[in-house]
């Protein structure tokens, strides 16, 4: 008998907590999407349906250039910022921006969490941070900069891999190969290829070239064994960034 109430107890205990949203998985969400440029209700809508991330990477302008701000939420109203106060659950609108801003979107009631997005303003050379990955024939580790993220106006000036090129061996050690060489480089839109000779040295281009592309690198370091890529491996380049 003692055992029933005590089951009966904590089931009472679990609905109250459910009740009052606290511990229990929330099934209402907010999705905060920032693009660069002035995008129509159905640019936003398709930019969303091909996989653009809502948040986590940081979008990069030209003083004074447009940003569209597009969300959604399971029902709430959210306060918009900076300065758009409240909004209704689902809306877009635009915002030009002059100096590094924070997009910030806060449901008005419910359980889902706030989002932001980062803007930053280029006024001076600027580094930024991408990671490429191995393309599926591992011929090549690529990584796309997109327009609606980055400013078409934005050059890139030079180049840094901050990784070594290594190996795991039958044993279990880790092999590093030697450099130089180390990568060709390659953008595809500027028709445009470069050396980078060795890891945390600093390449700089011969012109400025758009930011916005596709970027991919050819491994020419000697490994001294027959390679295999680690095609869930990824590798950061650090590339600085100039407004023209």
């Amino acid at each position: 008998m003692k055992s029933l109430r005590l089951k009966i107890s904590l089931i009472l205990l679990g609905l109250f907590v459910c009740f009052f949203n606290i511990g229990c998985p929330c099934e209402e969400h907010l999705n905060l999407y920032v693009f660069v440029g002035h995008l129509t209700p159905d640019e936003c809508r398709r930019a969303i349906q091909e996989g653009r991330e809502d948040t986590g990477q940081v979008r990069f302008l030209c003083k004074g250039e447009e940003v569209t701000i597009c969300w959604h939420t399971s029902g709430a109203n959210i306060q918009l910022d900076p300065g758009f106060g409240m909004q209704d659950a689902s809306g877009l609108v635009y915002l030009t921006v002059e100096s590094d801003t924070t997009v910030k979107a806060t449901p008005l009631t419910g359980c889902a969490g706030s989002k932001e997005v980062k803007i930053k303003v280029v006024t001076e050379p600027t580094p930024s941070t991408w990671i490429g990955k191995w393309n599926r024939e591992c011929s090549a580790i690529e990584f796309e900069i997109h327009e609606q993220f980055v400013s078409t106006n934005i050059k890139a000036i030079d180049i840094t891999a901050q990784w070594e090129p290594t190996v795991v061996l039958p044993d279990g050690s880790t092999l590093t190969c030697t450099t130089p060489p180390f990568l060709d480089g390659f953008h595809q839109e500027e028709v445009f290829g470069f050396q980078i000779r060795s890891p945390f040295i600093t390449e700089t281009f011969t012109r400025r070239l758009k930011a916005v592309g596709h970027w991919a690198f050819v491994l020419k370091a000697d490994c001294g064994v027959d390679f295999q890529c680690n095609p869930t491996a990824s590798f950061e380049f650090n590339i600085t960034l100039v407004c023209d």
